[in-house]
């Protein structure tokens, strides 16, 4: 029994407790700190014409594991989601995937999920709201999310972004390769989840923002001389992971 510590809890209890119920890490190896991490930040993009669903299961995607939001949204159906957002009280989506990049700051920041409704037909836009684009710059995708105005010039629309320091861009019709209806974006509030760590050989900080660390108070049964922790990343959790101690888990960088 698990209750009585008479038998361990087993790698895949784990990612359940972590990542379906959002149990923290640090309390679930070492009985300190608060038991729950806080709750994701929701924000929904409604329209009036909207209908939201009692519950929905989206699909959350890597843009990287499908080559892109072109081949994503061409065979949808084949590609294979890192995990599912279990979600009430949204409007029909069609998938979910993390955005990269400041363009939408403070509204949207790199790392935050962003919810969407395909478009088929770009004349279907609703002018003024935002939209996650595929857009063809010298052969190669660029995905983006924006708000879209119409433009002064023929053929063109407009992509305004929340943060000032970006400037507004006009861009060719044709060259939207891929759109989608911002439905709703996610912020984790979670820090251990990109905490990054100090390397033992250099001391220097790596894969902050994209990876978390925290040691177990335990060491690793299956290694001499290494101790277990706990590793995050966007595609999940692994309990069971173990190294030399000489590396710095977790790290907090402090500005002075």
């Amino acid at each position: 029994m698990i209750e009585t510590g008479k038998a361990g809890l087993s790698a895949r209890n784990r990612n359940i407790l972590v990542q379906d119920l959002n149990v923290n890490p640090e309390w679930l190896e070492t009985g300190r700190g608060a038991m729950f991490n806080a709750e994701p930040d929701l924000t929904t993009y409604h329209h009036r014409t909207d209908n939201s669903l009692p519950m929905q299961s989206v699909p959350l995607y890597s843009i990287e594991g499908t080559a892109g939001l072109v081949p994503l949204f061409a065979d949808q159906a084949q590609a294979k989601p890192v995990n599912y957002i279990h979600i009430p009280n949204l409007p029909k989506c069609d998938g979910a995937i993390y955005i990269v990049g400041d363009s939408m700051y403070p509204l949207l920041k790199s790392g935050d999920i962003v919810l969407y409704k395909q478009l088929c037909n770009i004349e279907d836009i609703f002018w003024g709201d935002m939209y996650l684009l595929s857009i063809d710059i010298d052969g190669e995708e660029y995905v983006t999310v924006k708000y879209i105005q119409k433009s002064d010039r023929s053929g063109f629309v407009k992509l305004v972004s929340q943060n000032p320091h970006h400037a507004d861009k006009d861009v060719a019709i044709d060259r939207i390769r891929a759109i989608a209806l911002v439905k709703a974006s996610i912020r984790m509030n979670s820090i251990r989840r990109n905490s990054g760590y100090r390397a033992s050989w250099s001391g220097y900080l790596n894969l902050v923002g994209t990876n978390g660390f925290a040691w177990s108070s335990a060491p690793d049964s299956a290694s001499s001389g290494q101790g277990s922790y706990l590793y995050f990343d966007k595609s999940g959790v692994d309990p069971e992971s173990h190294y030399n101690r000489a590396r710095g888990f977790p790290v907090r960088c402090v500005q002075e």
